[in-house]
């Protein structure tokens, strides 16, 4: 049932919105079991009895899952045009080290973007492996000495899951892809599970099996609805889903839910469910790279995964976990590494002759979302970003991303301010600089929109970075700002701030005027449906598109906001990006433009997409007067 859970959140039009927490029934499933598998085991010594726990570990999880990476490794290789992400995961989760590298990478697993890595979903084996590393230490050394109870395990083991569920409820509204991702924050899923096979080994008599035939179909019930509940509760639905998980593996007993979980087709299922699991994200995340929109549906990506997880379970997974493979349970270890070693080596050199085969023809048609920095030749990001995370404000950053005119004419500068979509006109300003010789000054504050529209939404690095503007700035430069217009959903539909914010501009431009400073707003550029880039084809226009009217009438009321604010101040100007974007002339806005993409992600322009703005952006400004004969 948990695989099916998994499944159904990641297929089209998931009807599981915490689908995802099918995963953590199976971290308490895995370690009930793991825990049973070592109780009354007989090894002579600690040597021996870790060696042969490893072994089968080994035998059961690495064969399919090194030829379920090879497989998909190839087909990335074939269909995306920037494997890189995927295959460094998938290199990592041979070595059971697929969280930290996804961790490292800073990747929100409910994010758009962690759908296109294919070896996204190997966290969980990546934890579970490491679960495999630590528990048999700590079974064997709580229950192998003198005295051969199991009560200091069973301390150890309350003692590690409370710290553990306490390190996760606090990560996860402070570092939430930690408390996702990494081991400490998730052991006490597998704990909770091995301490529930104590308890359930004390569960017994007729009125246990009372208590189980009417407690167990209420929980059952419980654990469904924990699946339907809105992502934003996860904490809560995790704690619930792993509580309830664990009460049913607890009440053990012949009951109408261990009836139905027995019937042949649940029974089959739990048996292909590895493989299952393996094979169903790699289907889902390169479906939309391969298939025309039309044939993104669920059924057929059901019979895949299905095929492909039946010919691994009786091919590989089952033959290959039943029998030793060699006389020694650490020479089968070393088999197990070795193979892995040799398959990363062999898909880490296919990376590099792809990136050296490939890199002109995708610079192309997928131009880079920055320029490096001038001058110095930096990447943009991280160093002109501030996210009040890892991307903090510092001294040296302001002067690191301005850049002063280079004409000796009274040429102006642009200051431009705002979220990640000031940051992704930066081919523009960069341009404007190099072709005009214009000043520029960009740090882009991710999600924070300048001026905020409320009180409770400034950002004080944005506050401060204003305030070093305003010093700096001179009679004559502009203040430029942009930001995102519409929410995220589909249809798109407009943010709720757009009329308090448009009010807080109409502020920012009387004390700008006073200052002799003009303020120039970029309206709302298209925003598209697809989820990544790489779902779109650029052989087919149609692919992303989205209709012109969808989208018209709500850029045309943002646009007749601020129009009422050139109106009223001398010193704002109002620059219309969309209808440069998606021309009147078109009954449809399109993310590419002769054969290269012009968007990033589904409302970013890159660095094409923003220079193609610089002909139309050069005219406004000498219509506007802000560019003269002088300069």
């Amino acid at each position: 049932m948990a695989v099916i859970a998994v499944i159904i959140n990641h297929l089209p039009g998931a009807i599981f919105s915490s689908g995802f927490l099918g995963v953590d029934v199976f971290f308490v499933i895995s370690g009930f079991v793991v825990t049973a598998s070592l109780v009354g085991k007989e090894s002579g010594n600690f040597q021996q009895f870790y060696g042969n726990f490893l072994a089968r570990r080994i035998r059961r999880l690495w064969p399919a899952l090194m030829v379920c990476i090879a497989l998909t490794s190839i087909a990335v290789f074939a269909l995306d045009p920037f494997p890189q992400a995927s295959i460094r995961t998938g290199i990592a989760s041979l070595f059971g080290l697929a969280n930290i590298n996804l961790f490292n990478a800073e990747l929100d697993y409910f994010s758009a973007s962690s759908k296109f890595n294919a070896f996204t979903h190997t966290w969980s084996l990546g934890v579970e492996e490491q679960f495999y590393i630590v528990f048999p230490m700590i079974f064997w050394f709580f229950t192998r000495r003198d005295n051969p109870s199991a009560r200091p395990l069973l301390c150890a083991l309350t003692i590690i899951t409370l710290a553990s569920i306490s390190l996760f409820i606090f990560y996860y509204s402070y570092n939430q892809p930690a408390a996702y991702f990494l081991m400490p924050m998730r052991i006490w899923e597998l704990g909770l599970g091995s301490l529930a096979f104590f308890v359930s080994t004390q569960m017994n008599g007729h009125a246990s099996h009372r208590a189980a035939a009417i407690v167990s179909p209420l929980l059952l019930i419980t654990l469904l609805g924990s699946f339907l509940v809105p992502q934003k509760y996860a904490v809560v639905t995790t704690i619930v889903a792993v509580a309830v998980t664990a009460s049913l593996l607890i009440l053990q007993a012949e009951t109408r839910v261990q009836q139905w979980l027995s019937i042949a087709p649940m029974v089959y299922v739990g048996k292909i469910s590895y493989s299952l699991y393996l094979y169903h994200w790699p289907i889902v995340s390169l479906g939309p790279m391969l298939l025309p929109t039309e044939w993104r549906i669920t059924g057929l990506y059901v019979v895949a995964m299905l095929l492909l997880s039946m010919l691994s379970y009786h091919v590989i997974e089952s033959p290959l976990r039943r029998r030793s493979w060699s006389k020694r349970s650490w020479l089968d270890i070393a088999i197990g590494l070795g193979l892995s070693c040799l398959v990363a080596t062999v898909i880490y050199s296919a990376l590099t002759m792809n990136e050296s085969e490939s890199s002109e023809t995708f610079a192309t048609a997928y131009p880079p979302a920055f320029l490096p920095l001038p001058a110095s030749g930096l990447p943009y990001n991280p160093n002109c970003v501030v996210d009040g995370k890892k991307r903090l404000l510092n001294t040296e950053k302001f002067y690191l991303c301005t850049f002063a005119p280079k004409s000796e004419r009274a040429m102006p500068t642009i200051w431009m301010e705002g979220d990640s979509h000031a940051g992704h006109l930066q081919g523009l300003l960069y341009q404007l600089h190099e072709d005009l010789g214009l000043g520029f000054h960009l740090i882009e504050t991710p999600a924070a929109i300048f001026p905020a529209a409320y009180d409770g939404q400034k950002f004080a690095p944005r506050q401060l970075i204003h305030a070093q503007i305003l010093e700096y700035a001179k009679a004559g430069d502009v203040i430029a700002v942009s930001r995102l217009y519409f929410d995220r959903v589909i249809p798109a539909t407009l943010k709720s701030d757009i009329g308090p914010w448009v009010d807080q501009v109409g502020l920012l431009a009387d004390t700008l005027e006073a200052e002799g400073l003009s303020l120039l707003v970029f309206g709302p550029t298209p925003i598209f449906e697809f989820e990544d880039i790489r779902e779109c084809n650029l052989d087919n226009l149609n692919s992303c598109s989205v209709p012109r009217a969808a989208l018209e009438a709500k850029v045309d009321q943002v646009l007749g906001r601020l129009n009422r604010l050139v109106r009223e101040h001398d010193n704002v100007f109002v620059f219309d990006s969309f209808s440069i974007l998606c021309p009147d002339a078109d009954s449809s806005c399109y993310p590419s433009d002769n054969g290269i993409f012009r968007y990033r992600d589904k409302d970013h322009l890159n660095s094409f997409g923003a220079k193609s703005l610089v002909i139309p952006f050069v005219k406004f400004l000498r219509d506007s007067e802000i560019l003269t004969h002088a300069n």
